[in-house]
């Protein structure tokens, strides 16, 4: 981009084809309309980049539409989804890069995702009403690392499906509930696992949650481990079941 752009309706860019690079380089993303409607929407499956984007007044910022995803890069953006979530994620996520991003999702969740295999998502400041992070399918080999979460009304960083050799690590800050909570059926909790957890790692992070600090009351878990982490709550440190 060498100038910015705002759409009235509908998306502002569809990216249909693979191995497209969007670059910003600093210009904005705006919507002059209103509905539900997205800054970028992704059809397309393979090595899309969008970095150095300044994305506001859309219903959601950037949605994957497509059923799977291999090689997705969002990189240095600032994305604020005014009504609903700033991020989603392709049904079946894989190496996908989120990174040294911005998110404001006051209207709810921060990034969305359901099947995810080796994504990293690090050096992230995401502030939402929702869950910052919440992934609804099975997860597996996924990195966490070097995020600043803030989850105003509900859990920091939530496991609906299946986690296994997910890596929860590298001095995050969760700030879950920080305004109380509301209508989350995990309590506002710091890390959720609400299904199994297997071989699961969540080292050196700072949290500060309304209710659970580590959540696992309905997880069977083997060999999760974690260690050095700091945990301010308001009801209870961690909450488990064998």
């Amino acid at each position: 981009m060498s100038t910015g752009v705002s759409s009235v309706a509908g998306a502002c860019f569809t990216i249909s084809a693979d191995n497209v690079v969007l670059n910003g380089n600093g210009f904005s993303i705006t919507s002059t309309g209103s509905g539900d409607v997205e800054a970028i929407l992704i059809t397309g499956t393979n090595n899309i980049t969008i970095k150095n984007a300044f994305i506001e007044g859309y219903y959601s910022a950037v949605i994957y539409s497509s059923a799977t995803s291999s090689y997705f890069s969002l990189i240095n953006n600032t994305l604020i989804g005014e009504q609903d979530i700033a991020l989603i994620l392709a049904d079946s996520s894989s190496n996908s890069n989120i990174t040294g991003n911005i998110i404001d999702a006051s209207g709810y969740y921060g990034i969305a995702g359901t099947l995810s295999n080796n994504d990293n998502i690090a050096n992230n400041n995401i502030t939402s009403s929702a869950s910052a992070i919440e992934f609804s399918g099975a997860c597996s080999s996924v990195s966490i690392f070097n995020n600043n979460l803030t989850s105003i009304e509900s859990s920091g960083i939530v496991f609906t499906g299946a986690s296994s050799n997910n890596i929860i690590n590298g001095s995050n800050t969760i700030n879950a509930g920080t305004s109380g909570c509301s209508d989350d059926p995990y309590s506002c909790s710091g890390i959720v696992y609400a299904s199994t957890s297997t071989n699961d790692t969540i080292a050196n992070a700072n949290i500060n949650s309304y209710g659970y600090g580590i959540d696992f009351s309905s997880t069977p878990f083997s060999g999760t481990t974690f260690s050095w982490n700091a945990i301010t709550i308001v009801h209870v440190l961690l909450r488990m079941t064998s």
